[in-house]
């Protein structure tokens, strides 16, 4: 099952069949000119629907040939058939391959990985979502890069990330006004920086699952007088502390060995503070603690 943020409802039954109901407006559910639908009704006739995934007002799926389909707003060329501001009210196939794997959908993006593990995007480009600095809309799938290691991909309102087969996490694209982009740092990815991709390694990543990611530290938390963690091995690591204001505290070193550390923490105003893991300059696990 899958919802657009239009308010439209889409699920597969098992035996293939495409249903929706909710908000038309964007007549991702096969039929004009209704702006709302009532009850589920089917979307189509075809029994072959494998996956589906719903963006702000499109829809992007695949079939069991793994074909790759798109229908619903195509403001900028989100459905990847090569136009822009006209409405696919059926669902119309992209391009001819049947090598797709894995989908995607942003608010006006899509995104797919191929069997061979290449990675594709498709839509809004005006930050980045397609790991370019072009500022022009993507409107047919095209390659991100040329890695063939891509596992699986998600899409935010105008950003991505995307898992590699080695347990690598990659983010690119957006303003990163909440920090979505983890790389401790809030608003700084958009102009002329957003082609760069942020890489996070996780060993262990599985993303679809709460064992998200092997645990570099163990952290005792909440905090009361001293704030303690221990660490596994680590080669040219660090820990930054952050306030309850985004203030940087403090910068610790850590042992290749591996070891722990003990900071006072008496003084410390109650609230939440953020404890950032860098390995060479770059941030490889957070943790949010409380400070009571």
């Amino acid at each position: 099952m899958e919802s657009t943020e239009d308010n439209t409802i889409l699920a597969l039954k098992d035996n293939g069949t495409l249903w929706g109901w909710g908000a038309n407006s964007s007549r991702v559910l096969g039929i004009t000119p209704q702006n709302f639908v009532t009850h589920p009704m089917q979307v189509g006739t075809a029994t072959d629907w494998k996956a589906i995934v719903g963006g702000g007002g499109h829809v992007i799926a695949m079939k069991t040939n793994n074909s790759l389909w798109g229908w619903g707003a195509w403001s900028h060329g989100q459905n990847g058939n090569g136009g822009v501001n006209n409405f696919y009210w059926i669902p119309k196939q992209i391009g001819a391959d049947t090598n797709c794997k894995s989908i995607a959908a942003g608010y006006t993006t899509s995104y797919a990985i191929k069997n061979n593990g290449s990675l594709w995007g498709f839509g809004q480009n005006d930050k980045g979502q397609m790991a370019t600095a072009t500022g022009q809309d993507v409107l047919v799938p095209t390659q991100i890069g040329t890695d063939t290691d891509w596992e699986s991909v998600q899409a935010g309102e105008d950003f991505a990330v995307a898992l590699k087969t080695n347990g690598t996490v990659y983010l690119w694209g957006g303003e990163n006004a909440n920090g979505q982009l983890a790389n401790g740092i809030v608003g700084t990815l958009g102009g002329p920086t957003y082609p760069n991709v942020t890489a996070l390694t996780l060993p262990g990543c599985s993303m679809g699952t709460e064992d998200f990611a092997t645990s570099l530290w163990s952290v005792i938390n909440p905090v009361h007088e001293h704030l303690q963690f221990n660490y596994v091995p680590l080669t040219n690591a660090q820990t930054e502390i952050f306030d309850p204001l985004g203030r940087s505290m403090g910068t610790y070193s850590m042992l290749p060995s591996g070891g722990s550390i003990d900071i006072p923490a008496q003084t410390w105003p109650n609230g939440l503070y953020m404890l950032v893991l860098k390995q060479n300059g770059k941030v490889v696990q957070m943790q949010k603690v409380v400070k009571e």
